[in-house]
């Protein structure tokens, strides 16, 4: 397995000139989870394989890229105060392969909550990808509902995290979808 120093993690804001190299690791990320996950050989949000999906998104809040000793490793979205003041949502997060499973998002999500303080945080991911509720469960997010995605072709699960340490009750239908991944 390998070994990172994640002291060495670093998150830069993303640019216009970090499509083309986001979108490979981002393609990486999603291939790899399709196959495990689904038994397709490929799949994601629209455009994660075309830099389409970095030019709708990137502009609307913050976006970052992962470094670790220098290389692109991955890169996540927040959208603070969505969609109500106090609520921060995660429109996306992937790593690449090589790095998953080595502490990397864990460490990824505490600079995450430290850094975009909010009361609650919101996020989905393919009801497919039992590796993604794990790891979301783990840090403390629970599921409180879900959302048909008709361009994919699957259910969404909807995870939120009170900030405050207090547990939420789950149903109902989200009202907003980004992208999925980890």
């Amino acid at each position: 397995m390998k070994k990172v120093n994640l002291g060495q993690l670093r998150y830069v804001e993303a640019t216009e000139a970090d499509i083309p190299a986001l979108t490979a690791v981002m393609t990486r990320s999603f291939d790899d989870d399709s196959q495990r996950f689904r038994g397709k050989p490929e799949g994601g949000p629209e455009g994660y394989n075309n830099g389409s999906f970095f030019r709708q998104w990137m502009r609307l809040d913050k976006f970052y890229k992962i470094i670790l000793d220098d290389a692109l490793i991955g890169a996540f979205i927040v959208f603070r105060d969505h969609p109500e003041k106090g609520t921060n949502r995660l429109g996306t997060i992937f790593l690449d392969p090589e790095y998953q499973n080595l502490g990397v998002g864990s460490r990824v999500m505490e600079y995450i909550h430290e850094t975009f303080p909010a009361k609650r945080w919101m996020l989905d991911t393919p009801e497919w990808h039992t590796r993604n509720h794990h790891f979301y469960e783990k840090l403390g997010y629970q599921k409180i509902g879900e959302q048909e995605e008709p361009h994919a072709g699957f259910t969404l699960r909807i995870y939120q995290k009170k900030m405050d340490g207090t547990t939420s009750k789950g149903g109902g239908r989200a009202f907003f979808v980004l992208s999925w991944a980890l």
